[in-house]
């Protein structure tokens, strides 16, 4: 693994591709990353992808955690004049479903491992999440300014992100800032179209999935990397 990150570290610093540039920065976030990941920056993701918030997000983790990074308030700005918000969660996932084998052995290690990265994809966004909220949050949005910020960023991550965790979180934040029943209800309708969507094709409860549940699976992952959750 340590081989595959180190070369797509060392391209993606020779590209302008956000999707190259995004997997690499993904996959450097590791809890001992290696000497080429640390010539990949938020910020430069954010100037090779300047209408997606997904790289201001981490920026405000690096500003956190002492290192060169952007104030919360540059970053709740940022998010909120995106156009996007792209995770590129499933972009493992979906790669790993356009490469599958056909044979059942290869099709049941490609569902776990495209499940596993799916996970760590999330796991990875929640930390910096939490820097976001906390400016959204009590006696901060007392302030007029930071209270637009938030009312921007939540914005955002409900209406243009490709994922449900983000419209999860920003749904979450929005109830913070006063939004009514009506809209909170909304995202968790979704949540709960999506999950009774991937059920419908896994067979009965309490039954094991069958190797052809396990293709539509992974072919649901393919489809969310090019259009979102």
């Amino acid at each position: 693994m340590s081989e595959l990150t180190n070369e797509l570290a060392r391209r993606a610093t020779q590209s302008n591709e956000p999707r190259l540039y995004a997997l690499a920065f993904s996959m450097c976030r590791s809890p001992s990353p290696l000497p080429t990941c640390s010539s990949l920056s938020s910020r430069q993701w954010a100037r090779i992808d300047p209408e997606n918030g997904m790289p201001w997000l981490f920026a405000a983790e690096a500003d956190a955690t002492g290192k060169p990074g952007a104030t919360i308030d540059e970053v709740l700005f940022q998010i909120g004049r995106a156009r996007r918000v792209d995770s590129q969660y499933f972009a493992v996932a979906g790669e790993i479903a356009r490469h599958v084998g056909k044979d059942d052995s290869s099709i049941l290690a490609a569902s776990l491992a495209a499940t596993e990265a799916i996970g760590v994809s999330a796991a990875q966004t929640i930390v910096p999440f939490q820097y976001l909220i906390q400016a959204c949050r009590d006696a901060a949005l007392n302030d007029a300014n930071r209270r637009q910020l938030c009312e921007g960023a939540v914005e955002t991550l409900v209406n243009r992100s490709d994922s449900l965790l983000l419209a999860l979180i920003g749904t979450g934040m929005g109830r913070r800032l006063g939004w009514d029943a009506t809209r909170t209800d909304e995202s968790r309708g979704l949540l709960t179209a999506n999950m009774d969507s991937l059920s419908a094709g896994q067979g009965s409860q309490g039954e094991s999935m069958s190797c052809a549940d396990v293709g539509k699976l992974l072919s649901r992952f393919g489809r969310q990397d090019e259009i979102g959750e």
